[in-house]
Formats: structure tokens, sequence, C-alpha cells
């Protein structure tokens, strides 16, 4: 779990380096709150109790079950649209590129102006 939560935290960090003010807002609308904390203080609580070698006694899968569905859900809902954004962007620069600049080839312009 611990490499999991390094590997979550890598990724978050390079997210945060390049994604604009609007998309970073995006994420932290829906991946921080209620929701989120109480699935990290679940996990928190089963790594603290694991490492002091203690039971996991009134910890529930049925509330572990809960609270890291709804954080998934809400990691979901925040990245449809990011990924949506990226599509256009991406097929913007297609069309863009498929787009001719110029009918006439620019061999033909520099030849032209060529002083013969």
């Amino acid at each position: 779990m611990l490499a999991a939560d390094a590997e979550l935290d890598a990724a978050k960090n390079d997210f945060s380096k390049s994604a604009t003010p609007a998309q970073q807002r995006i994420f932290d609308d829906r991946s921080t709150g209620l929701i989120v904390d109480d699935a990290n203080k679940l996990e928190e609580a089963a790594l603290v109790r694991g490492t002091n070698n203690q039971g996991l006694d009134g910890l529930t899968t049925t509330q572990w079950d809960i609270d890291s569905t709804l954080t998934v859900n809400l990691t979901n809902r925040s990245s449809r649209p990011l990924l949506q954004q990226l599509q256009q962007q991406t097929d913007n620069l297609a069309s863009a590129r498929r787009t001719p600049r110029s009918a006439t080839p620019r061999w033909c312009s520099l030849a032209a102006a060529w002083p013969w």
C-alpha cells in the first residue's frame, strides 16, 4: 500500500506540473473532501495497526469497500472532463496539421523568388 501511495503521489505531482489552473481546479474539486478523507483515515489506521502488529478490530471491510469505491468514482469523474479536453486538443492539432497551408508547393515559391 505504501508503494502504491508513493506512485499516486508522484502521478499527482506530475499532473500538477503540467495542468492548467482550470484543470488543477477540476482535479482538486473532485479529489478532496470528506469521502477521500474517510478513505485515507481508514487506510492510515490499517497501516499503523499492521506496522505495530495490532489487529484490525473495528476496521470493517464494508466501510473500506464503500470509501474506496466512492473515492475511485470521484477520481473517474474528474478524469473524464480532463480526458475530453485532451482529446479535443489532440483533434484540433491533427486537424490543423491536415489543413493545407497553400496550394503552391514551397519549392515553387522559392524557385520563383530566386534571381536567375
